[in-house]
């Protein structure tokens, strides 16, 4: 896609920051039709040729309550982000000089217990007789250490440290941390050491 020419600061209208936004990003196909979704319902209650000066904070607090005010909270959060991104985005090429969605607040987030599963019923689920061993382990690591599957997944063999029940593995954004797991997890990690595979996805 032709990166679109960058307008100038003083005659920047939202048409304008839209396109170029999405010229200038690089982003999923899920992001990209969150944030088009809200844009566009911008566009439609201020019109492309709006200038940015003219979205002032209580402008833009009434659109977003009128439009999605009555909407569940994770709806509410997700528009939200999207016209902060935007608007920070505005900010950092110079088209606004602060940001008037400063004082919009997420919304709390209900928790709903009724979908987790007790450690009762997973112990049950992990001591059945049909479930592969590679499952076994990988749950039960995951349970304990609180890691992601892809950061078990790839740990270096030579990373583990059976004796204290710890390894190193690679976090989000590049980050070498520990996990710690449990004795039940820890009994079932010699069973697969035998052949020395490079990583815990071979191994598992």
């Amino acid at each position: 896609m032709a990166k679109v020419e960058l307008p100038r600061p003083q005659r920047t209208t939202l048409g304008m920051a839209v396109d170029a936004f999405f010229s200038d990003r690089a982003l999923s196909a899920a992001t990209r039709r969150t944030y088009g979704a809200t844009y566009r319902a911008m566009l439609e209650a201020f019109g492309a040729e709006a200038g940015l000066s003219e979205l002032t904070s209580a402008k833009l607090h009434r659109w977003i309550t009128a439009r999605w005010g009555q909407s569940a909270p994770a709806t509410w959060n997700a528009r939200l982000t999207a016209l902060r991104v935007l608007t920070g985005y505005c900010q950092r090429q110079g088209w606004l000089t602060r940001d008037p969605t400063k004082a919009f607040e997420h919304r709390r987030m209900p928790r709903d217990d009724t979908r987790a599963i007790s450690f009762e019923e997973l112990d049950a689920l992990w001591s059945r007789g049909e479930v592969p061993l590679r499952e076994k382990l990988l749950w039960r690591m995951l349970y304990a250490t609180a890691a992601r599957a892809s950061e078990v997944l790839a740990v270096n063999v030579e990373d583990l440290d059976l004796a204290r029940k710890r390894a190193t593995i690679t976090g989000k954004g590049g980050n070498r941390e520990v996990i710690v797991w449990d004795a039940a997890t820890a009994r079932l990690l010699p069973r697969y050491l035998g052949s020395q595979p490079r990583t815990c996805e071979d191994l598992l």
